[in-house]
């Protein structure tokens, strides 16, 4: 998270505290938009995940995990800052694995994924503390640079 100090290890500790609460909150169809229009849409613009790794950058409690297992994904790695959500993550998705990190600062080897994907984390990022993953610097070439992040309503970019 490009945020520093003490407004990081605010955020931070509002997701830990809050992480069932949102968790459930994003599986209700009835009060979240993730469920049906925004998970859908990052979802299908990956097309066919057969045997392909994938990174999930600021996976949260892993949400999309089971879609990406759903479009044939062979392993899944979620990366997030909160400790609470990364618990979540793991205990609703065993198959995968789950890692709290900064997503500033990916403790992973360039090319070490086939593709990296995130949604609801551009703004934590500036211009000039940029995403390295939304740069592809963790995804192998076969992404050809492109590695889709999802925000807002207006889907995936």
């Amino acid at each position: 998270m490009a945020a520093k100090g003490s407004a990081a290890a605010s955020v931070r500790r509002t997701y830990d505290l809050a992480a069932e609460a949102h968790h459930a909150k994003l599986l209700d169809p009835s009060d979240s938009a993730w469920n049906v229009s925004e998970r859908y849409a990052i979802l299908e613009s990956l097309g066919d995940l057969s045997g392909k790794s994938i990174l999930d950058v600021g996976c949260g409690s892993g949400i999309a995990t089971a879609g990406l297992f759903g479009r044939g994904a062979a392993s899944i790695t979620g990366v997030d800052f909160s400790r609470g959500q990364i618990a979540i993550a793991a205990r609703e998705n065993p198959a995968a694995r789950f890692a709290v990190g900064d997503a500033a600062a990916l403790p992973l080897p360039d090319g070490a994924f086939d593709l990296a994907v995130g949604s609801y984390l551009i703004h934590y990022f500036s211009p000039q503390t940029p995403c390295p993953a939304l740069r592809g610097s963790r995804a192998g070439p076969r992404t050809r640079g492109q590695v889709p992040f999802l925000h807002g309503p207006s889907g995936v970019r």
